[in-house]
């Protein structure tokens, strides 16, 4: 009885151990993430706030067309989004948050220099560009 009780034990130790693990510390998406691939070296997101249900980000092209603070609700690791600029440019599409990048799919663009496809932002250059040191 007694070895049962302990293989049981042990048993939920492994995994509990597992379980914990293998989650995700969605704070390390916050920051500044640049796409590597684009020929245009200041195509880049930044993820303001995320939390396990919404994510805010920005996407900026080139810093000739900016979209500032998109709201957009987790369902797992993807969001869609719609987002409006100051100009009344927009793009539609997914957000998702893979193991070590994040990627940006863009399906609909009013913006002709955007195109639509799937952009990977593999290059974290800033943890946290709002917290205060």
């Amino acid at each position: 009885m007694k070895k049962g009780i302990l293989l049981v034990f042990a048993l939920l130790l492994f995994v509990t151990g597992c379980t914990a693990s293998n989650e995700k510390d969605i704070s390390f998406y916050i920051g500044v993430w640049k796409n590597n691939e684009s020929s245009l070296a200041d195509e880049k997101i930044t993820i303001r706030e995320i939390t396990d249900n919404r994510v805010v980000f920005d996407y900026s092209f080139y810093r000739l067309c900016d979209f500032y603070n998109i709201e957009a609700i987790l369902n797992g690791d993807t969001a869609s989004f719609v987002a409006i600029n100051d100009l009344e440019w927009t793009i539609s599409g997914t957000i998702t948050l893979k193991d070590n990048y994040v990627t940006i799919n863009v399906t609909d663009s009013s913006v002709d220099l955007i195109e639509q496809k799937e952009r990977v932002f593999d290059n974290k250059t800033a943890l946290d560009p709002y917290k205060e040191e």
